[in-house]
């Protein structure tokens, strides 16, 4: 195997959408030799191509967003993180026989994948352990599950683990926090979810936005909000019926009340001039276009899960200064109030609020919390060997 300059081991990469198959568009961009071992349903050729030195290996099979599933019974949780335990060790073997390596990254984890690299770790020979490990979590666990997450970082940071060099980075100052609670202290790692390139774009935060609507965004879910959209969609066009609604969406899978949501929406779009359906997926830059140019978008994402659960849409919002409409008791809400986000109450939106939408948008305040997530990802990934 070539050295590579970073290694990840990223079973979360299954297909070519979503965050995780952007780090990889976005690291294809520095031409640095880079190795990522993936799952098996991912196809390396729909996401490497031209001069990009990105070294593909399958080495997962286990489901990675299974372990994010609150209700997964318990044996079902045990099995998979066995498993993923098992393809982790394996990839730790493989990496281990490189001449040289740079830092091994693990990205994107909760607390299931933490265990699950854990037990990998603590059944390898030295020899096979990474010199230098780095791991960044992103999704919040139980309230109760706290002891075990003390128990696995506290050990990894300490002196006595096996890693000569374990760091480890979270995605929000929420889990920063909550980890601090715990004793742990770590830092704020980039947004991962934003391409590298908006940061060099220089974007009107007024005079080139339409008085428009997103109504929705991204992968069609119940969580987000989905069914829902056809009846929020009928009022809204009512109460302002020369604002034009956006809906973007993608459909994955067979559910059959999506499928029903997609029906409806386009039935909808075919009676209501003014309502626009993007009913196909749309590469970063149009997706950072159609949010730096709208009023507001809408992000109806249901509490139970969001209680928590960061967005990625709402951290770009906050870059673009683009307005959104929430539901309060969500991470979302608190996030927008540490961004200095203009956030309208769901429960209360109304589209005639649009009329004073763009001007009344905040000031994009320099904080440090901003400077924390608002960086390349790509260049943060490629510097860690330096640091």
């Amino acid at each position: 195997m070539p050295s590579s300059r970073l290694i990840i081991l990223d079973p979360g990469l299954a297909n070519p959408h979503g965050h995780h198959a952007l780090i990889y568009r976005e690291l294809a961009q520095t031409q640095q030799p880079i190795t990522v071992y993936a799952h098996h349903d991912f196809i390396a050729s729909e996401l490497v191509t031209g001069d990009a030195d990105i070294n593909v290996n399958h080495g997962f099979s286990a489901p990675f967003y299974r372990l994010l599933n609150p209700t997964l019974a318990f044996n079902k949780k045990k099995q998979t993180e066995h498993q993923l335990a098992r393809e982790y060790r394996q990839c730790f073997k493989e990496v281990s026989q490189q001449t040289t390596t740079g830092a091994v990254v693990l990205h994107s984890l909760g607390l299931s994948h933490l265990t699950a690299v854990y037990h990998a770790l603590k059944h390898l020979k030295p020899v096979e352990r990474p010199k230098t490990l780095v791991l960044t979590l992103l999704y919040r666990w139980p309230r109760h599950q706290d002891w075990i997450a003390k128990f696995i970082l506290s050990a990894m940071l300490s002196d006595q683990h096996p890693v000569t060099s374990c760091r480890i980075y979270v995605a929000d100052a929420e889990l920063q926090q909550h980890l601090a609670e715990l004793g742990i202290k770590v830092l704020l790692h980039p947004c991962c979810a934003i391409p590298a390139s908006t940061y060099s774009q220089t974007f009107d935060r007024k005079e080139n936005r339409t008085n428009s609507v997103i109504a929705y965004l991204g992968d069609a879910k119940h969580e987000k909000g989905f069914t829902t959209l056809p009846e929020q969609l009928k009022q809204w066009v009512k109460q302002a019926p020369e604002t034009e609604f956006v809906v973007h969406y993608t459909l994955t899978g067979k559910d059959p009340a999506l499928k029903d949501t997609d029906q409806q929406l386009q039935q909808l779009a075919n009676s209501h001039k003014k309502i626009r359906l993007l009913n196909y997926w749309l590469d970063n830059d149009a997706m950072v276009a159609l949010v730096a140019n709208t009023a507001c978008l809408v992000l109806n994402y249901k509490p139970p899960e969001y209680s928590h659960k960061s967005s990625g849409f709402l951290w770009l919002a906050a870059l673009l200064g683009t307005s959104v409409v929430i539901n309060n008791r969500t991470w979302l809400a608190r996030e927008a109030s540490r961004l200095n986000l203009t956030a309208y109450d769901m429960a209360r939106f109304k589209p005639a609020l649009l009329a004073n939408a763009v001007a009344n948008q905040a000031a994009q305040k320099p904080t440090n919390y901003r400077k924390a997530l608002f960086r390349p990802f790509n260049q943060w990934l490629l510097k860690l060997n330096d640091d």
